[in-house]
């Protein structure tokens, strides 16, 4: 009983423990940590420090890799510990130096570039704790960096001039006016976008250009001045038409922007650029010249000014009615003057990548090895024809996370957007050009079958003709030993004594029997007796064979003897 008893409770202990027990069973939570970051600011051209620091909020950290994002055109990696990056991008790599680590830091370096405000933000990470298992990170920062310009920077913002290629403005452009219209046929899908700002010093960024699409399209022209603070942005909306054909200006009835670098000549120093007018500056400040020009002096609308000289041009100082003033380019020869722009490339990086499947290389590229950042190896493609390599294409990804195919120019270092050589289009696609290469290909063979045949004819030609002269040598070589065997027979049939044609003529006038033929020849004599002449051919019969052959052998030489011994008539009608 006792023992049924002790069952009972033992059963109902485990139940209760059952019961007590949680559903979910035992649960292990991951540690945590934040990335946090301060916020510096700097005047262009110092260098200040980030401080980055990594700390877990409820455990041991033991190692942590970090890779961070900033831009390259504002701000500059210089250094940092544990640190090493630049272009774009500095990775973070920390390791625990103890179990009871509980952050890691870090001092980064940098160096403003370029007046504005930018950040630096996080773009992966991989924290984890000191037993090798995966932190959770529950905030990444951001530093907000602060580039002040100088004191002496502009604050100008402005554009001097405008265009758009292909299409028009509409309305003409002022710097003033900063929204714009245009029209574009369905066959565009970039456009070409020329925006020069007043102050060579700022910045103009121009976005939206490509991948035009059926209907509005935005393109925005944004200019940053000197300071880095002022900006101003002029946007032209982009009407793509579903056809080829773009209405003319008469009947869309947009004006034709007047672009021309002659000025007017209005009064002496005064003169009209573009509708704009301006006066020549008879001195400005020397410090104003770009680097490289010196101070002068030179003579304009009968006047003298000063002017800047350097690279073979001569500067001249032009205000506008507002006071400000830039340098343009004079052309004394014919009067010409033309805005003085450079085009200043800021710095940008792109990420080469490996092409995928859909990435279609252009035609007349090969395919070949480049070495970048000295000791880097990526696949990239040349032009064919270029025995020299002076550029290629490689694909990347901008730091907008675009990707493309960039045009890499190997000795400037430069890069821009591939982007295909309109003078290298045609209006055939490639079945007809394969149609095309088709019949040259048969015509030469037509020509080539036309060549010989014309060869084997000369060369039958040439034979014919040797084998006529061979024939008319022979036959002349026959005429000749006809007439030497001629003469031969004419000599033979003379009498060799005086006294042979006198016994002839005697036989002749004794009648021996001999008929005349009607040529003039005489006819051997007949037989005398039929009696005698049975008599020898019974004699012949007689004889062996052997011997009447010898004998009629003999009778045919005294016939022959006598027929080249016998005389012709007509040489005894001219003996005297």
């Amino acid at each position: 009983m006792k023992r049924f008893k002790n069952i009972i409770l033992g059963i109902l202990a485990a139940g209760m423990l059952t019961v007590a027990a949680p559903v979910g069973g035992i649960s292990a939570y991951a540690s945590s940590a934040k990335i946090s970051f301060s916020d510096p600011s700097a005047t262009v051209g110092q260098e200040f420090s980030v401080n980055v620091k990594i700390s877990s909020q409820d455990g041991n950290l033991g190692a942590s890799d970090v890779v961070l994002s900033y831009d390259p055109s504002v701000i500059e990696f210089v250094s940092g510990n544990n640190a090493s990056g630049g272009a774009g991008s500095v990775r973070l790599v920390g390791t625990m130096d103890s179990n009871s680590t509980k952050a890691f830091s870090y001092t980064l370096k940098f160096k403003a570039v370029q007046a504005g405000n930018t950040s630096i933000s996080v773009g992966s990470y991989e924290v984890y704790d000191s037993d090798a298992q995966a932190v959770t990170v529950s905030k990444t920062g951001t530093a907000s960096v602060k580039v002040k310009a100088p004191a002496t920077s502009s604050a100008e913002a402005a554009l001097s001039s405008l265009k758009i290629s292909p299409g028009t403005l509409s309305p003409a452009f002022s710097p003033n006016v900063t929204s714009y219209t245009a029209q574009v046929g369905a066959s565009v899908d970039k456009l070409a976008v020329s925006a020069s700002a007043k102050d060579s010093k700022a910045k103009v960024l121009v976005s939206g250009d490509s991948g035009l699409k059926v209907g509005a399209n935005t393109v925005v022209c944004k200019v940053t001045a000197e300071d880095g603070q002022t900006t101003k942005s002029y946007t032209i909306t982009v009407n793509k038409l579903d056809t080829v054909d773009v209405p003319s200006e008469a009947e869309t009835g947009a004006e034709t922007e007047a672009v021309g670098t002659t000025p007017v000549v209005k009064n002496g120093l005064d003169v009209e650029i573009d509708g704009v007018s301006y006066t020549v500056a008879t001195e400005f400040d020397a410090s104003l010249l770009p680097e490289g020009y010196t101070q002068s002096t030179c003579t304009y609308g009968g006047s003298e000014v000063q002017c800047g000289n350097g690279n073979d041009l001569t500067l001249l100082y032009l205000q506008g009615a507002d006071g400000n003033g830039a340098f343009y380019i004079y052309i004394p020869e014919s009067g010409v003057l033309s805005p003085y722009v450079t085009i200043d490339v800021t710095a940008k990086s792109i990420l080469v990548l490996p092409p995928d499947e859909s990435v279609q290389i252009p035609d007349g590229f090969m395919e070949t090895t480049i070495q970048l950042n000295g000791t880097y190896k990526v696949q990239g493609w040349v032009w064919k024809s270029d025995e020299q390599q002076k550029y290629c294409v490689v694909y990347g990804m901008n730091e907008s996370g675009e990707k493309s195919l960039y045009r890499y120019d190997i000795a400037e270092k430069t890069f821009q957007r591939y982007f295909e050589d309109p003078s290298l289009a045609t209006k055939y696609d490639d079945a007809q050009v394969e149609e095309i290469v088709d019949k040259y290909n048969a015509l030469c063979r037509d020509y080539n079958i036309r060549f010989v045949m014309l060869a084997v004819l000369g060369v039958a030609c040439v034979i014919l003709f040797f084998i006529v002269i061979n024939l008319l040598l022979k036959r002349k070589e026959w005429r000749e030993e006809a007439q030497a065997a001629g003469g031969r027979q004419r000599s033979k049939r003379r009498p060799s004594s005086p006294n042979a044609r006198p016994a002839a003529d005697a036989r002749v006038k004794r009648g021996t029997g001999r008929d005349k033929r009607e040529d003039g020849e005489m006819m051997p004599a007949r037989p005398a007796a039929r009696s005698e002449k049975e008599r020898m051919a019974a004699d012949d019969r007689r004889r062996p064979s052997a011997e009447r052959m010898e004998e009629g052998r003999r009778s045919a030489r005294r016939t022959q003897e006598t027929l080249e011994t016998r005389p012709v008539r007509r040489e005894r009608e001219e003996e005297p």
